[in-house]
């Protein structure tokens, strides 16, 4: 585990310069006002100092999004697919039984995948990820809408 700060400002910077987003998609992401956006992707920042220009919660936005899209997309697939199940399981308080019901599949999949991924079918798990992405996809759409 590295000890050094992240930095997000070259975080969204390589995002953007290889092409896998563009300024105005972060935009649509985090709400940012996209003159905002230019504006901060025009400035310099330090690393560990606060985002100038945006408030708390844009910078915790910015933040988020560049760990996630960076480091986040770095992880093995076969722990972000334990981490579906995770987050259905800790933060909504499914069971796994409630979890395999919802995605129409075994219970033995979801505990399979949970205890060790590389055992399990590929296409297993592959429609294991396309449908525990739908659910939280829909969770998260189900919250934004309340909150």
């Amino acid at each position: 585990m590295s000890t050094e700060a992240y930095d997000v400002d070259q975080g969204l910077r390589h995002l953007i310069d290889t092409g896998r987003i563009s300024p105005e998609s972060i935009s649509a992401m985090t709400g940012i006002a996209p003159e905002h956006m230019r504006e901060y992707l025009a400035s310099e920042h330090r690393t560990g100092t606060a985002l100038s220009g945006l408030s708390g919660a844009q910078t915790t936005q910015l933040s988020m999004l560049s760990v996630l899209l960076t480091e986040g997309l770095a992880e093995d697939d076969d722990i972000r697919l334990r981490a579906l199940v995770e987050t259905l399981t800790q933060q909504y308080h499914l069971t796994h039984e409630n979890v395999a019901l919802l995605i129409d599949t075994d219970v033995a999949d979801v505990e399979a995948v949970v205890l060790d991924a590389r055992r399990v079918d590929a296409s297993k798990k592959y429609r294991l990820a396309l449908r525990l992405s739908y659910v939280l996809t829909a969770l998260s759409n189900v919250e934004r809408v309340t909150s």
